[in-house]
């Protein structure tokens, strides 16, 4: 999963493909499920365990079994719908493949949802069960994180260079260690809410070709810059002076199955 395109799933009773340089745009408003994660238990009458959904400010997603997806909705007390999916492409075996599929499917069908705060249901426009949750965990930075995008410390926000994969890892412990195409790099990290603090980092001393190593000095610049972080639909962001973007992150969590 730490090098794969994104894909535009668009499901409408068949699973049509599309490529898709970028993520769904939530309508407004997001409504009352914003801020909540849940587990998969069912979908329609098939039980299934793994999948979830995370509603946030900028959109809905999760985890489909196999891959990660993002979608747009909108919501109020008792409606809700779900824009186009798009997902990652990654293949898995055939069961977790079909599963993945019937939840993607249900999540086009859905008109109406009901909630206790602990489990979650959402039905078609018939009034009939799409699927099921259960409150899952709150949301942690600790973990595996791809870097899919990075502030180059001047003005934009750029993607790693070509035959290179940036990863960090957010240990229980306080450390944060990673990999931005070159040295290992490491040191500590703290968070008290939405509040990060990173840092100062150290590296290896390996030397690599000039594009690899100036990115390595940007990643860890924009890592030490980065003042909060919040979940996103695709994974994580973190942000630093005056709301910079410093780091886009997607999950390199185990699968569930």
């Amino acid at each position: 999963m730490r090098t794969r395109s994104l894909m535009a799933t668009v499901l409408a009773g068949t699973l049509l493909v599309a490529a898709a340089p970028a993520f769904a745009q939530s309508p407004a408003p997001m409504g009352p499920l914003e801020g909540t994660s849940w587990g998969v238990t069912a979908i329609g009458e098939t039980p299934g365990s793994g999948a979830t959904l995370v509603f946030t400010a900028d959109g809905a997603g999760g985890f489909g079994g196999c891959n990660n997806f993002n979608t747009s909705y909108a919501a109020d007390a008792t409606a809700l719908s779900f824009g186009p999916i798009l997902s990652t492409m990654k293949a898995c075996e055939q069961p977790v493949m079909d599963f993945e599929t019937s939840y993607f499917a249900a999540l086009a069908t859905v008109a109406s949802y009901t909630t206790d705060g602990k489990t979650l249901t959402l039905a078609d426009a018939s009034g009939a069960t799409a699927a099921t949750f259960a409150a899952a965990a709150p949301a942690s930075i600790v973990g595996e994180w791809q870097v899919t995008g990075f502030f180059d410390g001047a003005s934009a926000v750029v993607g790693p260079a070509d035959g290179t994969s940036v990863v960090l890892t957010f240990n229980p412990d306080g450390t944060v260690s990673g990999n931005a195409g070159c040295n290992q790099f490491f040191g500590g990290y703290g968070v008290e809410g939405d509040t990060i603090t990173v840092g100062p980092l150290a590296a290896s001393m390996m030397m690599c070709d000039e594009a690899v190593m100036t990115q390595e000095q940007q990643v860890i610049a924009a890592l030490e810059g980065a003042t909060t972080w919040q979940m996103t639909a695709q994974g994580a962001e973190l942000r630093g002076a005056n709301d910079t973007l410093q780091l886009n992150l997607t999950s390199l969590a185990p699968t569930a199955f």
